[in-house]
């Protein structure tokens, strides 16, 4: 975004003045937050933004109510981010879009996201296990990618079988089994097109050897035929925790899903990969 929302001061001035010459209802207040206050969350911290945007003390009362609407506002994730103190940690905007659609999918029966974030390489820790009633983080832990989805990097993606690729998107936890790979839990993918065929790929959350940190010293993870698979140390108790109906989440910053997701309304993906463009290299997906 322009340079010009790079001070604090010189953005509570142009809100102020728009509210005064041009909002008259509440859909004007959110289009105007949207197209234009979310990229100063680049330029300064969510709380100096709320420092400089809220102080009811002060508010004219018709600011009052865009100061309602951003209190209501549940899909961004700010200030659970801020709450779980997820900063350096987490990657703020595929915590967001997994909070956003988390808050949408209506099927889930636990308070549990899991987020697994595909921009990180796979020796970096990108399993991310909230409990969202808590407001804190049970689990991080390093996890697989399918073998053809890339090296280090996963960056192609698939829904057909015999890809051996990994599928992005929304998924709900199922039942757990011993199969081939040990203790292993069903995934149902939630997204025609996108991860629909998860079942029907054998795509379940399970327990590997080459997913265990140590194997990272070769320069990358071993890599599964798409499934997210994690150390056998970890498998079990990041299973007991996810199992039956908590939402999963698999992240890459790619225009494509964002235009098919059936989860988020299109133009939270917008916005979402709009802000994602600027601050991270789009990554190249077929799906």
């Amino acid at each position: 975004m322009p340079s010009l929302f790079s001070n604090g001061h010189l953005l509570m001035r142009r809100l102020y003045l728009f509210w005064n010459r041009n909002v008259r209802n509440f859909a004007p207040v959110i289009q105007f937050f949207h197209t234009y206050a979310e990229s100063f969350f680049y330029s300064c911290s969510y709380s100096s933004f709320r420092r400089a945007m809220y102080r009811p003390g002060r508010l004219h009362p018709k600011r009052k109510l865009l100061h309602l609407s951003l209190h209501l506002k549940k899909m961004d994730g700010e200030q659970l981010f801020e709450d779980m103190q997820l900063g350096g940690v987490v990657n703020f905007l595929a915590f967001r879009q997994a909070v956003a659609g988390y808050n949408l999918i209506k099927q889930k029966s636990k308070s549990i996201l899991t987020l697994i974030d595909f921009t990180k390489p796979s020796t970096e820790k990108r399993l991310f296990v909230f409990d969202m009633e808590q407001k804190k983080m049970l689990y991080s832990s390093v996890v697989s990618h399918g073998k053809n989805s890339g090296e280090n990097y996963a960056t192609s993606f698939s829904n057909e079988v015999g890809s051996y690729k990994s599928s992005l998107g929304f998924y709900l936890t199922g039942n757990t089994y011993q199969g081939r790979n040990g203790y292993s839990l069903l995934l149902d993918g939630l997204e025609k097109g996108i991860n629909d065929r998860a079942r029907e790929r054998a795509i379940v959350v399970h327990g590997a050897a080459y997913a265990n940190p140590s194997v990272c010293k070769s320069g990358r993870l071993g890599r599964s035929f798409g499934c997210p698979a994690l150390p056998q140390a970890l498998t079990k108790p990041i299973i007991n925790t996810i199992k039956g109906g908590s939402v999963l989440f698999i992240y890459a910053n790619n225009k494509e899903y964002m235009a098919k997701s059936s989860i988020l309304p299109n133009q939270t993906s917008q916005e979402l990969f709009t802000e994602a463009c600027e601050s991270e290299q789009t990554v190249s997906v077929h799906l």
